[in-house]
């Protein structure tokens, strides 16, 4: 642009274009060079803020695995301290609990999600969520009737299908999908790991 601008100006100078040429080249050039010089500021911050991300994903990737290396002669107090920073929350229920943790993603996942345009944060969160197996699947027999009648549905599976699977009797299915009775604590597990 600086060359175009510098070559205008030449011309104007060697008199090879007069006031009314030079201004109709040259306004539009310096107009755009204005432009150009207000997106610079902005863009080198964008340039700054993506070399210290890289710089910082580096970095985690290089403690995590110094940290995969150690973490076998570290004292409690150690892991303990490191557990905290990565948990973010921890939630429990009466039969469930769920954690969630921050962790820097894969080289590959954060070169995807850097193309896509998510660079600021390099974190990722991972919820993980356990049930306990001996709780049952629903804590009202009108609730576990609903439950159980939506993924039968859902599944588009008939009752006989469905009873099979669970090993119940049709007549069981039945009952327990009209709310009239509801699983014994020896078809918790099974139910679950059915409808899961």
């Amino acid at each position: 642009m600086r060359k175009e601008i510098q070559r205008t100006y030449d011309l104007h100078q060697q008199e090879k274009l007069d006031a009314d040429g030079f201004s109709k080249f040259y306004a539009p050039l310096e107009e755009r060079r204005k432009q150009v010089e207000v997106e610079i500021p902005p863009l080198e911050a964008q340039v700054d803020v993506l070399k210290v991300n890289n710089l910082s994903a580096a970095e985690i990737v290089s403690q995590a695995s110094n940290l995969y290396d150690q973490w076998q002669t570290m004292e409690l107090l150690e892991k303990r301290g490191i557990i905290e920073v990565i948990t973010d929350k921890i939630f429990t229920g009466k039969d469930e609990i769920t954690i969630n943790l921050s962790y820097s993603p894969s080289f590959k996942d954060m070169a995807n999600r850097w193309r896509k345009g998510s660079f600021l944060n390099p974190f990722c969160q991972l919820v993980i969520k356990a049930v306990r197996g001996d709780s049952p699947p629903c804590q009202n027999r009108q609730s576990f009737a609903e439950m159980l009648l939506e993924y039968r549905h859902r599944s588009a599976l008939t009752r006989q299908p469905l009873a099979s699977k669970l090993g119940v009797s049709l007549a069981t299915l039945k009952n327990w999908e009209h709310g009239r009775t509801k699983p014994s604590k020896v078809f918790w597990k099974r139910i679950k790991m059915c409808m899961a």
